[in-house]
């Protein structure tokens, strides 16, 4: 009995520190100041998507990619299509894990403010690990 009391209380200190670490990492993420520094990158995230439209991405060094200082990972490319349109894409990541979805849509609104194109969009798709 004391085994599954004890097992009970480590499973709910693990889900409290879960829960609290979560809080913290999205209260940086959306905090004002990283907003700012966020809308400060998008005109050469833009300019770089432009540029290199159709190009594929080169992980190393691809000036489309942006991390700030919070560790929100920004990736805009461009692809035509056969209709002679385009495709932007932006994806969003925080250090190589799943972002909820309601933090990567607040993300793709302030772009797309930013961008002039929020009148545009066509179509939201979510991917997750």
């Amino acid at each position: 009995m004391r085994f599954l009391i004890a097992a009970a209380v480590i499973i709910v200190l693990l889900v409290v520190k879960m829960v609290w670490s979560m809080g913290r990492k999205y209260k940086r993420l959306l905090a004002d100041e990283h907003i700012v520094e966020l809308l400060g990158l998008i005109p050469a995230l833009k300019a770089a998507a432009v540029e290199l439209a159709g190009e594929p991405l080169k992980p190393e060094d691809d000036p489309r990619t942006v991390v700030t200082k919070a560790g929100l990972a920004v990736f805009y490319s461009i692809q035509a299509t056969e209709e002679e349109k385009s495709v932007h894409h932006l994806s969003f990541s925080y250090a190589g894990t799943p972002m909820a979805f309601a933090a990567g849509g607040r993300f793709l609104h302030v772009v797309l403010n930013a961008l002039g194109t929020i009148e545009n969009l066509k179509w939201v798709a979510h991917t997750g690990a």
